[in-house]
């Protein structure tokens, strides 16, 4: 039974009603049907146990002297506090069933506990308590179960591609789908269902580009925003053209048909020049997804760069500047300008690359796909144990520490904390390492962000080598919360100066198959930097702690891709290209070339 305070003290005598409601046409007693209560909120609490009342008017006794304990809505903790303790006063070798009654969304996970649930062989009912028709509820749900359990409308394995049946009513289903796959009632991919993303394209119309190319352009963006179903009322979509100089075509904003946004492209003229990508790279940074000209700050901000002609000016730091106003660049050319779009970009994934017109349009799938997928949780359905170490030395003046704990605050924000998912750790260091908390010490936000604002400010010299020692031997041992086979993450946040050396700890780490990312701030120099990241591709170079701010979603984004590149690696390293440049990493450094299979063991 909900019993949070957003439930409220009529909905939650309405919620005891039907339950008593549904005790009347059980069988209660001890050798067939027993019947017992928790009330749950941001705790759960055993009201009376299965075994508590053998009859049902005492059952019904008991339910009616329940009051409402108040607190927030935490239905994933309620079916975790059940699946490790047990049905109190339960049965071996009986059907059990768990009937949830919730005023609506739950705070926490739900997701993964109610798996977890139904493979342990408990049927999981759904009720919602401010439902507007009492009655109906009463008669039709009870009517069809009073004298045996309802047939379970997942019995016929409805979901596809991998999905699972999670039972919502008598006759009601949904699917939990797997990552790229959408859709309440079927699994499919994620491109197939609509997305909310603002999208504007940016278009190549200088003369490399030639007209027959800018037609060919022209031609794909009415195929892929046709294929994000433009017409859902989630998707805006605008259009800027860019040669020596950058015109917007079509400002972002919602069309009520693909026939009006059609004409709207195939008006767009060809205006020539030559090639500025990083000019327009400016511009969309600064001009591209203006809340003021209607873009959305809830959804992602998806840019598509589509040329076939190398640029005449820089194009790098255009495009970092983009990402740090979290801007998603997608990039489409030719296969010869691959190596050009991967700088734009920072990840091959993002480049679409084709030989001909035919190949460009069979990349519209594919990209729709990637496009949708941008507002997917990504890594969050995932394992991931991240430590953060933090340089808390006279490296770091206290209020630039301030920053930092602030930035560390709004990274967890952005992942789903449970010992089933993500786990955090926090070291901070001077001449001595410091666990403020280990992997396992929290299972919620609220409390790890408050032990974060609490860790002090230390000074002194900084030893950057010894708290990696500390990090290897001691936070990510299993002994301090560590899980053997899951992805392990080591963020360091420091300015690159350390009074000891780094470079053992550091291969130890690696051939451990333990990422190390690392946020170069303040003077920090690239090479003490790349002795940590061991590459360009883990590193984060921010001009002062007042930038961390711009950095999050960047950070988030790295930390997911070496999730996902972990998880592919393991389950084909043979087949993977980036198991090879994450072994390269490691190993040309480390100056000892590990197998795949040893550089990617589990952790211990």
């Amino acid at each position: 039974m909900d019993g949070s305070y957003s439930i409220g003290k009529g909905s939650f005598e309405r919620s005891k009603h039907f339950a008593a409601k549904l005790f009347d046409v059980l069988d209660i007693n001890p050798d067939r049907v027993q019947v017992g209560v928790i009330q749950y909120s941001s705790k759960s609490k055993v009201e009376f146990a299965l075994d508590a009342y053998p009859t049902r008017e005492e059952a019904k006794d008991a339910i009616k002297k329940i009051r409402l304990r108040g607190g927030g809505t935490e239905i994933g903790r309620a079916i975790k506090d059940v699946l490790r303790k047990g049905f109190p006063g339960g049965r071996n070798e009986v059907p059990k069933i768990m009937v949830i009654l919730t005023d609506g969304k739950s705070q926490d996970n739900v997701t993964l506990p109610a798996i977890f649930a139904k493979k342990s062989g408990i049927t999981l009912f759904a009720v919602g308590i401010k439902y507007p028709k009492w009655k109906r509820i009463n008669s039709t749900v009870l009517s069809r179960c009073h004298r045996t359990i309802c047939p379970d409308p997942c019995e016929s394995t409805p979901c596809q591609n991998g999905g699972t049946c999670l039972t919502e009513s008598v006759e009601e289903y949904s699917c939990l789908c797997p990552l790229g796959y959408g859709g309440d009632k079927h699994c499919v991919p994620a491109g197939l269902s609509a997305c909310a993303v603002d999208l504007v394209f940016l278009i190549d119309g200088s003369w490399h580009m030639g007209l027959h190319g800018f037609l060919m352009a022209k031609d794909f963006m009415k195929r892929l925003a046709h294929s994000v179903f433009v017409s859902s009322h989630k998707v805006q979509i605008g259009v800027v053209q860019y040669g020596d100089k950058v015109h917007m075509e079509i400002n972002l904003q919602f069309y009520q048909s693909i026939s009006e946004l059609n004409r709207q492209i195939d008006g767009i003229s060809f205006r020539g020049g030559n090639t500025f990508t990083g000019k327009a790279l400016d511009y969309m940074a600064q001009h591209g997804f203006k809340v003021s000209q209607g873009s959305r700050m809830e959804v992602p901000h998806v840019l598509i760069l589509l040329s076939n002609s190398k640029s005449h000016d820089l194009v790098t730091l255009p495009a970092e500047r983009a990402k740090e106003k979290e801007i998603f660049i997608l990039t489409v050319g030719g296969h010869r300008l691959f190596n050009d779009m991967n700088l734009i970009t920072g990840d091959s994934r993002m480049v679409f690359s084709f030989h001909d017109e035919q190949e460009l349009f069979n990349k519209v799938l594919e990209m729709r796909t990637k496009l949708c997928g941008l507002n997917s949780p990504g890594c969050f359905s995932k394992s991931l144990d991240l430590v953060f170490v933090l340089d808390a030395s006279n490296n770091v003046g206290r209020n630039d520490f301030r920053l930092i704990k602030t930035f560390i605050k709004n990274i967890i924000s952005q992942f789903d904390i449970d010992s089933d998912l993500t786990q955090i750790a926090l070291v901070i260091y001077n001449k001595k390492p410091r666990m403020i908390f280990s992997l396992d010490t929290f299972d919620s936000e609220g409390a790890m962000k408050k032990s974060i604002s609490l860790a002090p400010y230390l000074g002194g010299h900084a030893q950057t080598g010894k708290a990696l020692r500390f990090v290897l031997e001691d936070a990510t041992s299993t002994k301090k919360g560590a899980r053997p086979g899951v992805t392990k993450v080591v963020l360091v946040v420091t300015n690159g100066q350390s009074a000891d050396d780094v470079s053992s700890t550091v291969d130890q780490l690696w051939q451990d198959g333990i990422t190390l990312l690392v946020i170069g701030t303040g003077e920090a120099q690239s090479p003490a930097l790349l002795k940590i990241a061991r590459s360009p591709k883990f590193m984060i170079p921010v001009p002062s702690y007042e930038h961390l701010k711009h950095y999050e979603a960047n950070l988030v984004r790295k930390i997911c891709n070496v999730v996902i590149d972990r998880q592919e690696c393991i389950k084909s390293p043979e087949a993977s290209r980036r198991c090879a440049t994450m072994n390269a990493a490691a190993s040309e450094l480390i100056g000892d070339r590990k197998s795949q299979s040893e550089f990617l063991k589990p952790s211990l």
